[in-house]
């Protein structure tokens, strides 16, 4: 019956898991109005005022540094999808196949985007935690992270997956955001959040 519809054989776990995680971002939104009344809600923004002093609004004064970073992870995932576009036209590769059987240099194009897309909601999550610590250097370690992106893509690209590993310099970015993100936490333990 795959066959029938041209969908490839494991397509279907694909739609399950993209609708499962449709779900889930509509239930952290649905949690995330109903938290904010509440008490919780209301500890947590006096733990996060009480780890950084320049809050102002409920966010630290540089905040806007961490929010062009994560436009930046915008455009770098539409360069992705649109260079994957272009390689789908230059080796004759229609939707919605995933991969070629023919063309090695359109896999590793179309494999660069998928590995952004994997790693893109642990980039997001400590972005956007870890800025609340320290923003102007959760910001330069996004942009960091989105240059070896970047870099990967390109070498990935090239045909040969082994250039990929041009791109590992990224991965300090994401380590300092990850650091920054359990700095957080553990400020806002010792502050008392959730008590």
């Amino acid at each position: 019956p795959d066959a029938m519809i041209g969908l490839p054989r494991h397509y279907g776990c694909v739609i399950a898991v993209g609708s499962a995680g449709v779900l889930v971002n509509i239930g952290l939104a649905a949690a995330v109005v109903a938290a904010s009344q509440s008490k919780f809600a209301m500890r947590f923004l006096d733990a996060i005022n009480a780890v950084n002093p320049h809050l102002q609004n409920g966010l630290p004064k540089d905040y806007g540094w961490v929010v062009l970073a994560g436009t930046g992870g915008f455009v770098v995932n539409m360069h992705l999808a649109r260079q994957v576009g272009l390689a789908r036209k230059k080796f004759g590769v229609e939707y919605p196949t995933m991969y070629s059987d023919s063309s090695k240099e359109f896999n590793c194009v179309q494999r660069s985007h998928q590995n952004y897309l994997e790693n893109a909601p642990f980039f997001y999550f400590l972005l956007a935690f870890g800025g609340l610590q320290a923003p102007r250097c959760s910001a330069a370690c996004g942009a960091l992270y989105l240059l070896g992106r970047i870099a990967y893509a390109r070498g990935y690209s090239s045909g040969d997956p082994k250039k990929r590993m041009r791109g590992a310099f990224g991965y300090i970015g994401l380590l300092g955001l990850l650091i920054n993100t359990l700095l957080l936490g553990g400020r806002m333990i010792r502050a008392g959040c959730g008590k």
